[in-house]
């Protein structure tokens, strides 16, 4: 897998053009605007707009990579109208979904694509339907499960609904954890993506590209290869959506020139696939066989095989098609007929063994954030009557299997304190292909609405252009918003605690702690914000030191970055670094080691880029003290960091 990862993340292919490098390009249907992306100057991989003949820097893009950030993978809409792509920015380590709008000639600033879509882990490759209803992407994780950690490139795709938010993204079926570089293509219904997975029996030792087909209720078809050469190294497929092509750069092994492939998807006729084959359990069944289209699901056949289990299908090439063996009380079986590169009649052995029973192992996951979890689980029949016999043992932390025998209705609960509990029903009427599948459960958590309104402390009016970098303290999830107007409305986890970081310009930085179980739905949080003067007085949380030294503890680093965020944010603002202790010790000790621990925070904010000149540092001891130093209590909180404005 590792290897797998350097191919398409490590290895770049480069075209010199007008100075730039290029890695990938993006092309919209309706006007053909080109966006690339390429080596630059710097080195990094940024952004550039083909206008004539010239490569144009999208800037207002490629400030994340000039600030310390990264962007990667861009795909423009089918009306070229707006550009996604995935972004890390400086201090964050994951990349997460943006897009930026193209209005009045320019492409506007990027905002975050939606909180539902990211989390903990890289979300890279997006790829949008033509009507901007779906999105497909790539979310690559970490395997720890054996000695030497993989990674798992999974595709997942979300749906938009008419109010224009995202739902839960879901893993594609096909995806076989080893894909990367997913695109939907103008029809909505064809799906390429990069993969390195059995072809013909045989595992590929390169990425090459793969397709599949859209089916009803948002099943796919098998991918099946679009090129396959072990011979090449493919990456960074670019699709030219206007001429319905597909151009992508390969290396040869031995050659160095980078070589072009077009591949179109001209449908020939004709031919027929003959299928022959036995159908068995422990022995031969007279199973069912229907045959449908792989496309529509139209029903185009149904059979039966032999007492032997003996059967025979003749179909035509000019579609695709799905065979369902079927027998009461079994497994189905479902196996793809692909005719549309059929050249000539073809034989095709296919033997079937379906099974009485349905081993089923479950993964629960956080539906939010795609975190395990654990959960009880229950299983009852149709009428929720408990089936005493039917025990599901744990084989993870949150993972579960069980064996049912097929033939019956079951339903299977899934429950959590501080979700909503799920439910899966099993009929004996379902279609349940294999006789050992994995199943992942997404359990939702139980949320209430709250409304953030910041304002001036003094004028009690919303403050504009306000950045909220909002924490879970229970579990790790992080949001970020952006309040043009000063208020925003969201939903949160019922019971859990969070911390508010709150940002404006022209304002001092407040960190807000607050607990969800005390706060009603749809209650106001509203933060109150000290404009920048002169004489302000900030004191800082959790900056600590060791016993009797001026060394900073690791918990204090959060804090400490607080300010640089907050220093580089208001480049006019010069500070004064105040350290304090309580009573315990000499006057003379106590202002000595306050002044150390005053000069220690001053080089930590050198040391992470802010100009020494900004900064002044002072120790005053036990001279200034909160409250009295008649208990430990108090004296914590006499001993403490202040910064006062200048």
């Amino acid at each position: 897998m590792k290897r797998y990862l350097s191919l398409f993340v490590f290895i770049c292919f480069t075209i010199a053009i007008n100075a730039i490098e290029i890695v990938s390009r993006t092309v919209s249907v309706i006007n053909e605007r080109e966006v690339v992306s390429a080596y630059g100057a710097t080195g990094k991989i940024e952004f550039y707009e083909k206008k004539g003949g010239d490569y144009i820097p999208l800037n207002s893009i490629n400030s994340i990579v000039a600030s310390g950030g990264e962007i990667i993978s861009p795909f423009i809409s089918f009306d070229g109208r707006k550009l996604y792509f995935s972004a890390k920015y400086q201090g964050k380590t994951n990349f997460d979904i943006y897009y930026s709008l193209y209005e009045g000639g320019v492409w506007g600033t990027p905002k975050v694509l939606s909180v539902v879509l990211n989390t903990m882990f890289d979300e890279i490759c997006p790829s949008v339907s033509p009507m901007g209803t779906e999105i497909y992407f790539v979310r690559r994780q970490i395997d720890k499960s054996s000695k030497s950690p993989q990674e798992i490139n999974s595709v997942f795709t979300s749906s938009r609904d008419l109010n224009g938010r995202w739902d839960i993204p879901k893993k594609i079926i096909i995806s076989n954890d080893n894909d990367l570089y997913p695109m939907i293509l103008p029809d909505g219904e064809t799906f390429i993506f990069l993969s390195m997975r059995e072809v013909d029996g045989k595992n590929l030792k390169n990425p090459s590209l793969f397709y599949t087909k859209r089916l009803m209720n948002d099943n796919w078809m098998d991918p099946k290869p679009l090129f396959v050469d072990d011979k090449y190294l493919l990456t960074y497929p670019s699709y030219l959506q206007k001429d319905n092509s597909i151009i992508y750069f390969i290396k040869e092994k031995k050659k160095a020139p980078f070589v072009e492939k077009k591949i179109d998807f001209s449908v020939k006729q004709n031919p027929n696939v003959l299928i022959t084959g036995h159908v068995s359990e422990e022995k031969a069944l007279n199973a069912k066989i229907s045959v449908f289209d792989n496309l529509t699901n139209q029903p185009i056949l149904f059979t039966q095989a032999y007492e032997d289990g003996w059967f025979a299908l003749s179909l035509p090439k000019g579609r695709d098609y799905l065979i369902d063996f079927y027998d009461n009380g079994c497994t189905h079986y479902f196996h793809r007929v692909y005719t549309s590169n059929l050249e000539k009649d073809t034989e095709l052995k296919l033997d079937v063994k379906l099974s009485k029973t349905l081993d089923l192992t479950f993964s629960v996951y956080d539906g939010l954030i795609y975190s395990p979890i654990e959960a009880k689980l229950k299983i009852t029949d149709i009428n929720n009557r408990l089936y005493p016999q039917l025990k599901a043992k744990k084989v993870g932390d949150n993972s579960y299997n069980i064996v049912l025998p097929l033939g019956r209705d079951y339903k299977l609960f899934f429950e959590r304190k501080g979700y909503q509990p799920y439910c899966i029903e099993i009929s004996k009427e379902k279609s349940i292909q294999f006789n050992i599948s994995e199943l992942d459960v997404e359990l939702m958590p139980n949320m209430k609405n709250i409304v953030f309104s910041v304002v001036d402390i003094e004028t009690k009016q919303h403050i504009n252009d306000v950045a909220v970098d909002l924490n879970n303290q229970n579990i790790k999830e992080e949001f970020v918003f952006n309040l043009d107007l000063g208020v925003i409305d969201t939903i949160l986890r019922e019971n859990d605690k969070y911390q508010a970081r709150v940002m404006a310009p022209g304002y001092i930085y407040k960190i807000d702690n607050f607990d969800m179980s005390q706060v009603s739905n749809n209650d106001t949080l509203i933060i109150e914000l000290l404009p920048i003067k002169a004489g302000v007085v900030v004191q800082l949380q959790n900056v600590q030191f060791a016993y009797n030294s001026a060394e900073l503890l690791d918990e204090s680093i959060s804090a400490l970055n607080d300010i640089v965020d907050f220093m580089f944010s208001n480049p006019e603002v010069r500070i004064l670094l105040a350290a304090h202790t309580d009573d315990i010790g000499g006057a003379n000790y106590n202002i000595k080691l306050s002044q150390k621990r005053a000069e220690s925070v001053k080089n930590y904010l050198v040391k992470q880029g802010i100009a020494i000149d900004r900064l002044e540092s002072e120790g005053f001891g036990m001279n200034e003290p909160l409250v009295p130093n008649d208990s430990e209590e108090n004296r914590a909180k006499n001993r403490r960091v202040e910064f006062r404005i200048l």
